[in-house]
């Protein structure tokens, strides 16, 4: 069954250029709409591709591939020096409205009613990572033609005794079991892939009710973003969203009241020390 609601096309496939400027498919953004502004956001490590290779991040929505301006904000890579560390893990960057039109013509900015801060950690409560899996897509390089798949996963939360393991916590974080045995594409086919890469930086969902029907039946709210954990390949990790929304809001004063924050939540991140 395909999906019924417009909220699934509010991520894209992210691309580098290699070295013969041949598109390599790293990870996933998604895309934010806040009235006055629109954002893409993704992980860290996607966007280490650009500062570390100097190569040119690529959207793919509708048409020829659209290249991304720099600079992003990312979070800072910690003293070890080593990008697995940073357990934030995210970038985004706000795009200007002509950019943010011209990939509104296959994507969708998701509005902030659909944007949940205040997600709070439940027993048992699932979640749904979406993404575009490097190991899905394919390039027809004669046509100068990619096709991404875009797959979802739906899992339970981790106990809180793991995510201590994994130096996260609750408040910041969500953490899912990972099978892949158990993935699925948008008609509810079984979709088995071998790696999560590419799906970092993808859209964490949160519905009600059965998640079988989320997106098909049921609405669903943009929670968390997706950062993967490579040390532990059973294990699904995301950004609570509120983290992002408040370091939004910290940098981009002039759009600060149309942000949606979680009551309370005060970020540790701080523009000076914690963005590059």
């Amino acid at each position: 069954m395909k999906p019924k609601f417009e909220s699934i096309n509010a991520i894209c496939p992210i691309y580098a250029a290699s070295y013969r400027e041949r598109p390599n498919l790293i990870g996933t953004g998604t895309l934010l709409d806040f009235g006055r502004a629109r954002f893409l956001a993704t992980a860290a490590h996607v966007h280490d591709e650009y500062t570390e290779d100097q190569v040119a991040l690529y959207v793919a929505a509708d048409g020829p591939l659209i290249e991304l301006p720099q600079p992003f904000h990312a979070t800072i890579i910690p003293p070890s020096g080593k990008r697995d560390d940073d357990r934030l893990d995210f970038a985004l960057i706000r795009l200007s409205d002509a950019l943010a039109d011209k990939i509104a013509k296959g994507r969708f900015f998701l509005p902030f009613s659909l944007i949940d801060a205040n997600d709070r950690l439940k027993p048992s409560a699932r979640y749904m990572f979406t993404g575009f899996p490097g190991s899905r897509e394919k390039t027809n390089y004669g046509k100068k033609k990619v096709t991404p798949r875009r797959l979802s996963f739906t899992g339970e939360t981790v106990s809180p005794k793991r995510m201590v393991a994994l130096g996260i916590a609750a408040s910041t974080h969500i953490a899912i079991e990972f099978d892949r045995q158990r993935a699925f594409d948008d008609a509810g086919r079984p979709a088995c892939f071998p790696r999560a890469r590419g799906m970092s930086g993808g859209a964490v969902w949160r519905g009600n009710g059965d998640s079988g029907r989320w997106l098909t039946e049921t609405p669903v709210r943009l929670v968390g973003i997706g950062t993967e954990d490579p040390q532990n390949e059973n294990v699904l990790v995301a950004v609570r969203i509120r983290v992002v929304l408040a370091a939004i809001a910290q940098i981009h004063s002039d759009i600060k009241a149309f942000v949606p924050q979680r009551a309370g939540f005060v970020s540790n991140i701080t523009v000076n020390e914690g963005w590059s």
